[in-house]
């Protein structure tokens, strides 16, 4: 038998829930022209409510997300409440936690927990 070493790395973490592909469908908006805002909507009204009740159940503390890197959702997501980390902490989560398909895109996120 050969003996494993195992080497830890340890950092703190954010129990986190993290929205992926959260977009309209172009589509959908193209054809339904009098609906507007409706990415807003759903998450006012479905999204951040029902990560807000997981989290009570799960511990998640923060709702988190990877924007594209154009300043247009960046806005539309700082509008939704979601803010960036400094930059110092930018770089440790891009270099410890970012997936590799969403190389480019900008570490979001905002507060869910209560306490």
């Amino acid at each position: 038998m050969i003996p494993i070493s195992v080497t830890k790395t340890l950092f703190d973490t954010i129990p986190a829930i993290e929205i992926s592909n959260f977009a309209v469908n172009e589509d959908y908006r193209a054809k339904q022209r009098a609906v507007s805002k409706i990415g807003a909507y759903a998450f006012v009204k479905f999204i951040r409510p029902l990560a807000i009740q997981a989290s009570t159940i799960i511990g998640a503390k923060w709702l988190c997300l990877y924007a594209l890197p154009e300043m247009k959702l960046i806005d539309y997501y700082s509008g939704l409440g979601f803010t960036r980390l400094d930059k110092d902490r930018e770089l440790f989560v891009y270099s410890h936690v970012k997936p590799k398909y969403d190389q480019d895109c900008i570490f979001m996120y905002q507060n869910i927990c209560s306490e």
